[in-house]
């Protein structure tokens, strides 16, 4: 077996990297994801705002719009007692912190006539007081920045000259969010 020829390696055949796949992370809640994903949506269940109680379940259009009417007569309901009581409110759990959802004060503090009070009121949307502020900075010879005279403008041109609906706004805010150019 001395003449016996071992097989040379073959330039063809090369050392191979082997790659492995980078880890899958998969999401808390992607098991569940995945058998929503194969049961398909019961018709004949209760609706999700009847869930706890199907008592109230409208029937037809006549309790449909009552279930409606005093759905709307209940948020009003509890806008008026936030607003007439904001010190039974104060506490302020909402991350991050969204003035406009909070009670109206119904005791102004007098701020200085400053650049920094200016943006401050553009930002509650107050029409009027911001208008009123810009015109004692401008009496006062204190330069204002563009950008806060175009965030005023800004203001202007979505209220005009009167104050914001609250129960409207939100709609009207996230159809000119989409654009992108006010209030970001």
């Amino acid at each position: 077996s001395e003449n016996a020829i071992l097989p040379e390696k073959s330039p063809i055949l090369k050392e191979e990297t082997i790659f492995l796949p980078r880890k899958k992370i998969w999401d808390k809640t992607a098991v569940l994801q995945a058998l929503a994903l194969t049961v398909n949506r019961d018709i004949t269940a209760v609706p999700y705002t009847f869930q706890d109680d199907p008592y109230l379940i409208p029937r037809n259009s006549s309790e449909h719009n009552f279930f409606t009417a005093s759905k709307t007569s209940g948020q009003n309901a509890a806008k008026f007692v936030i607003n007439t009581h904001p010190e039974l409110f104060e506490k302020d759990y909402a991350e991050p912190h969204i003035q406009s959802l909070m009670p109206k004060r119904l005791v102004l503090q007098l701020e200085e006539v400053s650049e920094v009070a200016l943006k401050n009121l553009i930002q509650l949307r107050k029409v009027k007081e911001s208008v009123n502020m810009y015109d004692q900075l401008l009496q006062s010879g204190t330069s204002i920045p563009l950008e806060t005279s175009n965030n005023l403008l800004d203001l202007l041109c979505f209220y005009g000259d009167r104050e914001p609906n609250q129960e409207n706004d939100s709609s009207l805010e996230k159809q000119v969010n989409k654009g992108g150019w006010f209030f970001e």
